[in-house]
């Protein structure tokens, strides 16, 4: 049972300056996975590095800079410094490799996620490696924060018994905070509270009278106010408020649910917060659910439980539902099943992928046998990150990319200036596409950024392109791992000359022939049209300019054309045009 109340075995721990490189081992391609139009998940790779015998995912970072960061621990192996046997490791995806950024040597357990600021990054773990003789053995509850490519020096906040596992923090200002379930030997399990306005200094706030239980999740709303979740064994989940040093319980609890676990916060983008947890349906089949429910001054939304399509109809439980760590408009969630009653009775990773309308279906991520501990983070492009343990054995994961790929660019004029047109080979909204642009014979690089509709033509106007230089265009599938990305064919662009005038000469209003003068028009052929009130086209003619900057130019008027109003216009052929004139025809 200790899947269901939250106790989930996830170390951490240590320090190298090696290379961290994605495992080659593609293990299948999830072939229902609930995914929008033109989206797919990537084959699952594994992630292993420094001889490790094996690692495990800690928590994907919030975007910042630019960055997909996964914090995870690595075991035993050559490059554990003696006494010890955990390295703890920022990992940077780049150049479609996991690169270190960071890393700590320390006997490190589960780094939950830790709510603060864009602009920091605080480590909250419980460790075995502070030097203590003191009896019995004990853990120790220890923060930290990620200054730059370093880890600043730790702070040891409390002496806690070894079953004191899974501790959470935030941070607002220059305060910071720390929960962790302890346990009284005579008490149960007790929800402790510990903020530090100094580094370095600690101090116990008031008394809960909460467990914490089956996990809790804190959030600074303001660098006094601290949000608080828990799930309170068979209690349901539960909610209130730390004001400076004071804890007071809101009511109605979020959930009543006796089973409801592991609540999980994160902010979202336009203020507030989510939080989703594992609940049950009760009877008749005592299946699990997830639940989901939206924060916003002071007032909870209403829950909303998430569609889930399973494999078969068999019982399925489900823990530690995870909020992607990217704070979305809406959430992306992970969690992990077990069906105890079916022919595969192994846990597995399951999944729900938001659009802009809502949650996506919930269903499981096929591949992930017993695979346990997910955590996620959609990037800036929509794709969604997940990796997780495959107990005892190390860290898997995937993505998602486009699965669309673009045409070749078809270029107008707008303006005299380049239109960008292509199209999808097939319907991918919310997608991103990138518009390469290269000067000459230069590089392409990329000068805009377009999301995809629900249509499949997609059209940008390149107003910043520089004049007089022949350009270079092509179409690029974004995607953060660039084995994914895609280029279209190019097309090119010539640079136009001045805008043509077309003066006319000779009678107007006129019976039978229009007679102007083309000025500023290139060697090539001229495009001529008459078009009526309705804009639709009576008369086209084609000429040929001598390319010495004035043609004389007339069209015979047919008698077919009635009397009345027309507009003339003349096209060049590297498309620049001249102002309509108005042309009278009397009969």
């Amino acid at each position: 049972m200790w899947r269901r109340w939250g106790s989930l075995l996830r170390p951490r721990g240590m320090r190298a300056l090696a290379l961290a490189t994605a495992g080659a081992s593609l293990l299948v391609s999830p072939s229902w996975a609930a995914l929008p139009p033109g989206r797919a998940w990537t084959g699952i790779d594994t992630l292993k590095l420094n001889g490790h015998a094996y690692m495990v995912p800690g928590r994907f970072e919030p975007p910042t800079g630019g960055k997909i960061e996964l914090i995870a621990n690595g075991y035993y192996g050559p490059t554990v410094p003696a006494g010890s046997t955990h390295r703890t490791y920022g990992l940077v995806w780049a150049d479609s490799v996991w690169r270190i950024r960071w890393s700590l040597d320390d006997q490190a357990y589960w780094m939950r996620p830790a709510l603060t600021p864009p602009d920091r990054q605080l480590l909250v773990w419980k460790s075995t490696d502070v030097p203590d003789p003191t009896p019995p053995p004990m853990g120790y509850i220890i923060a930290a924060d990620v200054v730059g490519d370093t880890v600043s020096p730790r702070d040891t906040i409390v002496r806690v018994r070894p079953e004191v596992l899974v501790p959470s923090g935030t941070s607002g200002g220059a305060r910071r905070w720390v929960a962790i379930r302890d346990i009284d030997p005579a008490k149960g399990y007790l929800l402790r509270i510990f903020r530090s306005d100094t580094r370095g200094r600690w101090r116990e706030t008031g008394p809960t009278g909460l467990t914490g239980e089956r996990h809790m999740d804190i959030a600074a709303v303001d660098s006094a106010t601290v949000l608080v979740v828990t799930g309170e064994g068979n209690r349901g989940v539960r909610w209130g408020y730390l004001r400076d040093t004071t804890f007071v319980e809101e009511s109605p609890p979020l959930s009543v649910d006796r089973v409801s676990t592991g609540p999980s916060l994160r902010p979202r983008p336009s203020g507030g917060f989510w939080c989703a947890w594992t609940a049950n349906m009760g009877v008749p089949d005592w299946t699990d659910i997830i639940e989901i429910r939206g924060f916003r001054d002071g007032a909870w939304s209403a829950p909303e439980t998430l569609r889930i399509r399973k494999p078969n109809e068999f019982q399925q439980l489900f823990y530690q539902a995870e909020l992607g760590a990217d704070g979305g408009e809406v959430p992306a969630v992970a969690w992990f099943g077990y069906s105890p009653v079916s022919g595969d009775a192994a846990d597995y990773i399951w999944t729900s992928f938001p659009t802009d309308a809502g949650p996506g279906v919930g269903e499981r991520f096929e591949g992930s046998w017993n695979g346990i501990n997910p955590t996620l983070v959609r990037d800036e492009n929509g794709d969604v990150w997940l990796a997780w343990w495959r107990m005892f054995d190390g860290i898997y994961w995937a993505h998602t990319y486009t699965t669309a790929n673009p045409s070749a660019a078809s270029l107008t004029n707008h303006d005299g200036r380049p239109l960008v047109r292509w199209s999808l080979d097939r319907s991918a909204p919310e997608t991103w596409w990138a518009v390469m642009r290269g000067e000459g014979d230069a590089p392409l690089v990329r000068v805009a950024r377009i999301r995809a509709g629900t249509d499949t033509v997609m059209t940008w106007a390149d107003t910043s392109a520089p004049a007089g230089t022949p350009l270079r265009y092509a179409i690029r599938r974004e995607c953060r791992d660039i084995r994914y990305q895609r280029t279209g064919p190019e097309a090119r662009w010539e640079p136009r000359g001045p805008m043509l005038a077309l003066i006319p000469r000779g009678a107007n209003p006129t019976i039978v022939r229009v007679e102007f003068d083309v000025m500023g028009a290139d060697a090539g052929p001229l495009d001529v049209k008459l078009f009526d009130l309705l804009g639709r086209e009576v008369v086209r003619a084609r000429l040929l300019a001598a390319g010495s900057g004035q043609d004389a130019a007339s069209v015979e008027i047919p008698s077919r054309v009635r009397a009345g109003l027309y507009f003339l216009r003349v096209t060049a052929a590297d498309g620049r045009q001249a102002p309509t004139t108005k042309i009278a025809v009397v009969r």
